[in-house]
């Protein structure tokens, strides 16, 4: 049986959606980051030179996911880092904790695939199916 996909796209109305997994919250997590950054732009023509701590806060699993996305989506359109790389820590006690690698964006060498503007709450639930994690997100853009 083929194992099914980390993350994978799919259509929703004047959005785009993206349904992740993980076999635990952790992986859940930078497999959420690993897609939208591949929604965003071509991670392997980005650079690794700087990296980026985030920790985000939440009551429960969907407002951690939703701040650290969040979080990322900040660090490209306000500071113009293009992320590259991601790798979750930590999930637990209502803290989630990662490091992003990039660099600064350059308009001729990171091609915008899509203009993410938020990270919708539409829908949002993380389920455990067996043992491992799921999510749809919507993404405003």
């Amino acid at each position: 049986m083929a194992q099914e996909p980390p993350f994978e796209e799919f259509e929703h109305p004047a959005d785009i959606g993206l349904r992740v997994r993980g076999q635990s919250l952790q992986e859940l997590f930078e497999n959420a980051a690993r897609g939208m950054i591949e929604l965003m732009l071509d991670p392997a023509r980005v650079g690794q030179r700087r990296t980026l701590d985030i920790e985000v806060e939440g009551d429960d699993p969907e407002s951690m996911l939703v701040a650290w996305l969040g979080e990322i989506l900040y660090a490209f359109d306000a500071d113009r880092f293009s992320p590259a790389r991601v790798e979750v820590r930590s999930v637990e006690g209502g803290r989630a904790r990662g490091r992003i690698w990039g660099e600064e964006f350059v308009d001729w060498r990171h091609d915008v695939r899509n203009v993410i503007k938020a990270v919708t709450w539409h829908n949002l639930k993380v389920e455990k199916r067996g043992g491992s994690y799921e999510v749809s997100i919507i993404f405003d853009v």
